[in-house]
């Protein structure tokens, strides 16, 4: 696996609103179907490998706003 780089807030951001975006697009669907079930299915599983992953680039990292900002509900 590649070295882990060192990443910052904006760089954070920048991605939490990249997933956003594809987590709105994924929850266009018509929520009744298990094809958009599996959507939001999906994107969960994507933005939570993502803040395991940037957790480990910066020791500030707040992985609870980076969900939210991502557009995932927090339990």
């Amino acid at each position: 696996m590649a070295k882990t780089p060192s990443m910052t807030r904006q760089d954070f951001q920048f991605i939490a609103e990249i997933l956003a975006s594809a987590t709105a697009t994924a929850r266009l669907g018509d929520r009744q179907t298990d094809y958009a079930k599996g959507n939001d299915d999906m994107m969960e599983i994507v933005v939570q490998t993502f803040a395991h992953r940037l957790a480990e680039t910066n020791p500030q990292f707040d992985r609870d706003r980076f969900l939210v900002a991502a557009g995932q509900v927090l339990p």
